[in-house]
């Protein structure tokens, strides 16, 4: 590939707005951790301007990098879904969440019972339970954003 661009480069879509997010997801987090260790914010009004930053930074990547190909809704009407399907994600990412929490708290669940071979304990330990339901949480959220996203958001529009 001599010569070319990166713009050059097809990448797939999914790749893409893995990339996109994953950035964004640095971008909010230091941000986040910013305001509430160094300039002593509140956590949720710090929460609020990181994550406000966050969805900008995932809209304008998924628009000029993941379905630059395709024909966008105008600005207004794209942003409208942005919103839309960010509150539907962060509804499904906490109740998942949630819910798996709720699930491995009230279980005597082992890690056998999981088929996970990554801990030594033979049990989930606090901090454990907490870590896989965040992870479940994010996940779900994920295929929310990625299926709201490449079905609405990003629609190919008509000519």
């Amino acid at each position: 590939m001599t010569g070319s661009s990166i713009s050059a480069v097809k990448m797939n879509p999914l790749v893409s707005f893995l990339l996109v997010g994953g950035g964004s997801f640095i971008v909010d987090l230091s941000i986040y951790l910013s305001l509430i260790e160094l300039a002593a914010w509140q956590p949720f009004v710090a929460r609020t301007l990181a994550f406000m930053v966050g969805l900008g930074l995932t809209w304008f990547g998924n628009r000029k990098f993941t379905f630059r190909e395709r024909s966008q809704l105008s600005t207004l009407k794209q942003c409208r879904w942005v919103i839309t399907i960010a509150a539907i994600s962060a509804l499904a990412n906490l109740g998942a969440f949630h819910l798996m929490r709720l699930h491995l708290l009230a279980s005597t669940l082992t890690l056998e019972d999981l088929d996970l071979v990554i801990f030594t304990s033979n049990t989930l330990t606090g901090i454990q339970v907490e870590i896989i339901s965040f992870a479940v949480g994010v996940l779900v959220g994920l295929i929310v954003n990625w299926l709201g996203s490449n079905h609405f958001t990003f629609k190919n529009q008509p000519a």
